[in-house]
């Protein structure tokens, strides 16, 4: 009867292990985290469209940004040439000068001449294309009081310093051929110095 009885007692407590077993596993199953299922539908769409309204409200600055740079960069070409001109005038004691195309809309620099071969004063080193959308308008030799409007212009630069007097007008047209804004190339006759702007609405006269 006392075996009997052991045996009895100890049943229990194998009963009481095999529960705690049982309870141990069950909360693994619970504490899943909710965030290892991925997105639902509705939140990408809620993504797509946060994502679509920036790139719309950040797409007419990026655009003004485009046009800006490109503006300057076309100006700052035509600036630069014009100074490294008077700056070969003023080291080579010789006139140099710069060529305006109003046919292909494109500059250049002439090269210098040779003895005896004139031909060669007139061929061109480089010739610098405007970028597209960007057209010569008109060259004004106020000095002369007339307007020039052929197809080609020239501007001298001479070996004390000075230069002819002069602005050029650059345009930028849209598709349609339509002046979008005008840009004002001014070159100093007393002292050579070439400066650019854009032109304002109501400016008459930058002279």
């Amino acid at each position: 009867m006392e075996r009997t009885g052991i045996r009895l007692g100890r049943r229990p407590r194998s009963m009481k292990s095999a529960s705690r077993t049982k309870s141990s596993r069950a909360p693994s199953a619970l504490s899943r985290s909710p965030f290892q299922g991925g997105f639902t539908l509705l939140e990408l769409v809620i993504v797509l469209f946060i994502l679509g309204l920036m790139t719309a409200l950040a797409m007419p600055t990026f655009v003004n940004f485009y046009r800006k740079s490109e503006e300057q960069q076309t100006t700052s070409r035509l600036v630069q040439l014009l100074r490294f001109a008077q700056q070969q005038a003023i080291f080579k004691r010789q006139v140099r000068t710069v060529g305006i195309d109003f046919d292909t809309h494109s500059y250049y620099l002439k090269e210098d001449p040779r003895p005896g071969d004139y031909s060669y004063e007139i061929r061109r080193r480089h010739q610098t294309p405007l970028p597209k959308g960007f057209e010569f308008e008109r060259i004004e030799y106020p000095e002369r009081e007339e307007e020039e409007n052929t197809d080609e212009a020239f501007v001298n630069f001479f070996p004390n310093g000075t230069a002819d007097r002069v602005k050029l007008t650059i345009r930028r047209v849209n598709d349609r051929g339509m002046t979008e804004n005008l840009f004002i190339v001014r070159v100093n006759g007393v002292t050579g110095r070439v400066k650019v702007r854009e032109k304002k609405d109501d400016e008459e006269s930058y002279f």
